[in-house]
């Protein structure tokens, strides 16, 4: 993997085609002049014969910050959206409205409303834009492992195994009845490389072991070069941070990149723990690998 955070922007040459190139778009960081951040998530992935952009964060930043490096958001074939959280789905509206034709991917429960509820706060929607969800254009519903183009790996719904990873009380979902939300629709992509495999997450509701896990049961026998993204530890008590930090030890990853909604305090325990190969992330890095033969 190399990280290039100077160039990002910049036109590929002839010895990047064969590499895949991630791009950050939507972050809670910025570090780059003329780029804007914003409490969201949005990758722009382009390898040599697809183009695909995983989530869109609120949407206050995407079409600027894809302007400035040089990104036509319409040339997507695919968009995958993690989950139906608004800082990820926000700039949908806008996209569609701007006429993107991406074949849209996400769990079916992407559509349900969804709510937050916490203490101390007014109940508040957190969910999808509802004018044009009855009918998305192109919309494939994801709930089993799926290929996009054979490169890149939709994990579908995740199987909720360990115990100390569950999802937050205060998200709910419904229609009439207002329910807690397991966050079914909480989904990850991974792709092979030279090295390994990676995994790029949104929020990683299900938890990031879990999301693991699944990656390594579909594709066993492959080591975890890469993780990158959301891990939602923000508010992980200590338990849960040892025990997230101890499985991921054993998974042996080589890299990770918390990102989002990863939470300050789990994001410097990642860097104790991984050092150097622990990579701040921010919005106008780039990541790019070599696919595997």
């Amino acid at each position: 993997m190399t990280h290039n955070e100077e160039n990002a922007g910049t036109a590929p040459t002839s010895a990047d085609t064969a590499k895949i190139r991630l791009t950050i778009l939507s972050e809670n960081t910025v570090h780059r002049h003329g780029l804007l951040a914003e409490h969201g998530w949005a990758v722009w992935i382009e390898s040599p014969g697809t183009k695909i952009l995983f989530d869109t964060g609120q949407g206050f930043v995407l079409r600027h910050n894809a302007k400035r490096l040089e990104i036509d958001l319409l040339s997507a074939d695919h968009l995958v959206l993690s989950h139906g959280h608004f800082d990820h789905t926000g700039g949908l509206a806008s996209l569609l409205a701007d006429g993107c034709t991406a074949t849209i991917h996400a769990h079916p429960d992407v559509w349900r409303p969804k709510y937050a509820d916490h203490k101390g706060h007014p109940r508040r929607s957190i969910g999808v834009t509802r004018e044009w969800t009855k009918s998305p254009p192109k919309y494939t519903a994801v709930t089993e492992p799926a290929s996009l183009d054979g490169t890149f790996r939709l994990t579908g719904q995740i199987p909720r195994n360990r115990d100390f990873e569950t999802v937050e009380e205060s998200f709910l979902a419904g229609e009439d009845v207002i329910v807690h939300d397991e966050m079914l629709d909480d989904l990850a992509m991974f792709f092979d490389t030279c090295n390994g495999l990676v995994v790029l997450t949104g929020c990683s509701h299900a938890g990031i072991i879990n999301t693991l896990e699944t990656v390594r049961k579909l594709v066993p026998g492959r080591p975890i070069d890469t993780v990158i993204g959301g891990m939602h530890l923000r508010a992980a008590d200590e338990d849960r941070l040892s025990r997230t930090l101890s499985a991921l030890w054993q998974y042996d990853v080589r890299r990770v990149i918390p990102a989002h909604c990863t939470g300050r305090r789990a994001s410097l325990a990642l860097s104790d723990a991984w050092g150097d190969r622990c990579v701040p992330c921010s919005v106008g890095d780039c990541f790019e690998f070599v696919p595997a033969e």
